[in-house]
């Protein structure tokens, strides 16, 4: 779904709570087959959610790292220091949002013993230095990022690697949260009825995921999806649903 960033399901998150506890149900609910990566945010780097994608569904987690589990997030950090980054020839390049972004990417084998997580078989970390091209005389920013995978370190090389944690950010950031807070309205709603909440949440990732199949399948040449919404009529979009 990275690459379409199409939201396959979605749970309610109940009151008084968070996405942690979400999460497993959620991925209950779509079946995915053995053998998936699961990427997610640092929340939900929890030792639970590990176990389950591991060993009950048969697949790879690849988490982000922060506070949240700092006895791990330590000791990832101090493994990953003795590792240097790659020569600076040999970093990425990209350009997008008014940024240009420079990406080196580090990792280091551990056990699940070693690092004190479930299934746990390498940390990752990634230096990202974004210059803002819209402020020029600025100078540019530099920050770590880290990550803990079940992936094995043979099972995919750094360029794989540096590639799904880009396109995470870009699918759930750019993709989904922007679209739907911001281009879609969610942050501007008032609607406090909980099953409504959840229907508007519905549609408008429903409409996201439309848009995207439209451009992946070459039927549109809008480049922005509040474009996009604003030449559909109801018989076109129904169309899109049953096609």
């Amino acid at each position: 779904t990275h690459r379409l960033r199409l939201t396959l399901g979605q749970v309610a998150i109940e009151e008084k709570s968070n996405e942690i506890p979400a999460l497993i149900p959620l991925l209950k609910k779509l079946a995915l087959p053995p053998g998936i990566l699961v990427t997610a945010d640092p929340m939900h780097c929890q030792q639970e959610s590990a176990r389950f994608i591991s060993q009950e569904l048969g697949g790879d987690y690849l988490f982000g790292l922060k506070g949240n589990q700092s006895g791990v997030l330590d000791k990832a950090q101090r493994l990953l220091a003795q590792q240097a980054f790659p020569p600076e020839a040999q970093a990425e390049w990209d350009k997008g949002h008014g940024r240009l972004d420079r990406r080196r990417l580090a990792r280091v084998a551990v056990t699940p013993e070693e690092i004190g997580f479930c299934a746990c078989w390498q940390v990752i970390a990634v230096e990202r230095m974004s210059i803002d091209l819209t402020q020029p005389k600025d100078p540019p920013s530099l920050e770590i990022g880290y990550y803990c995978t079940s992936a094995t370190v043979d099972q995919h090389d750094e360029k794989e690697l540096g590639r799904i944690i880009r396109d995470h950010g870009s699918a759930i950031e750019n993709g989904t949260h922007y679209r739907r807070d911001v281009t879609l309205g969610e942050d501007a709603c008032r609607t406090h009825h909980r099953h409504g909440a959840e229907v508007l949440a519905s549609l408008r990732n429903l409409a996201n995921g439309a848009y995207e199949l439209e451009v992946a399948g070459n039927r549109t040449k809008v480049d922005t999806l509040n474009s996009w919404c604003e030449q559909q009529t109801f018989s076109q979009a129904w169309k899109i649903l049953h096609r």
